[in-house]
């Protein structure tokens, strides 16, 4: 027994819309009515028209900047400033929770600031009571820094620790000192 052959294509006729015939139109610029009307619809498989790019475009998305507040606490010399950037702030489910900002875009705009962290360094936020490194200034001024997420106040405002590149505790380093025999000078460093 051989397989039933599949249906042909039907062509549906639609109904030529109705018109009022006016006596001042000729009769050839009317359809004939003999003529069959076919509706062409795109098949699945058709490809789409030239320029067609599957729907409308979308707008490009908008970033809103917003200022964040950096309390910069400087524990190589124990100065403290405020520095204020712009940056994208992003929020998360739970308004109580603050904000995140891209690492990144924190140094970007920090460096570009009079208030740029000048001098060998290491850049730092606490993120509970971990240290959350996300900059790092070499002693020609070259920025190292990657995309992290930076945990914000509901404030906007993130503070920030900076350390010498070689950070050592005074006390820890007067003892080292201590026991290998050397007297601790002022102004030492640990280049």
């Amino acid at each position: 027994m051989q397989p039933a052959p599949l249906p042909t294509p039907v062509q549906y006729d639609l109904p030529e819309p109705h018109r009022r015939h006016s006596r001042s139109h000729s009769h050839r610029s009317h359809r004939s009515s003999a003529t069959p009307a076919v509706q062409n619809l795109p098949s699945a498989s058709a490809p789409p028209p030239a320029g067609y790019a599957g729907g409308p475009t979308p707008a490009p998305a908008v970033r809103y900047l917003r200022t964040l507040t950096l309390l910069i606490d400087d524990l190589r010399n124990g100065e403290s400033q405020l520095a204020e950037v712009r940056v994208p702030l992003k929020a998360p489910d739970n308004p109580e929770d603050g904000f995140w900002a891209d690492a990144k875009e924190v140094c970007s705009e920090l460096q570009a600031s009079p208030s740029r962290i000048d001098g060998e360094a290491k850049v730092y936020a606490m993120r509970g009571k971990f240290k959350q490194y996300f900059m790092r200034v070499s002693s020609e001024g070259d920025i190292e820094s990657m995309s992290a997420n930076l945990k914000v106040s509901k404030e906007r405002t993130l503070e920030v620790f900076v350390e010498d590149v070689c950070f050592v505790p005074r006390q820890i380093l007067i003892g080292i000192l201590t026991d290998a025999g050397i007297e601790p000078a002022t102004g030492w460093s640990c280049d």
